[in-house]
């Protein structure tokens, strides 16, 4: 839920830092911006905090019921996480639709 659909870090995370810690131009393509940055940071952010509860004991069932819950920065990032979902789903869908 906080990193993406498949549970990994999106290379576009990593692009956008190396672009932006070393100029690197080969990566500018792929740089985030706007409300994808702005969703991304969002993300991050509670990933940080995730990693930072696990490493003081707080068990992860109580944090993914946190993640879960109904407060407004768990609401925000089940609506990512759903949005994200849901453009995989169409990808996949228009690349079965170009085999046929």
């Amino acid at each position: 839920m906080l990193l993406a659909v498949n549970g990994k870090i999106p290379g576009a995370w990593v692009d956008t830092r190396n672009y932006y810690t070393h100029w690197d131009e080969a990566t500018r393509e792929n740089v985030l911006d706007g409300g994808k940055l702005h969703r991304a940071s969002v993300r991050m952010r509670t990933f940080l905090r995730v990693l930072y509860l696990d490493l003081i004991g707080i068990p992860t069932s109580a944090v993914a019921q946190a993640l879960t819950a109904s407060s407004k920065e768990s609401q925000y990032l089940q609506q990512i996480h759903a949005g994200e979902r849901l453009k995989a789903q169409q990808a996949a869908a228009v690349k079965i639709g170009e085999g046929c």
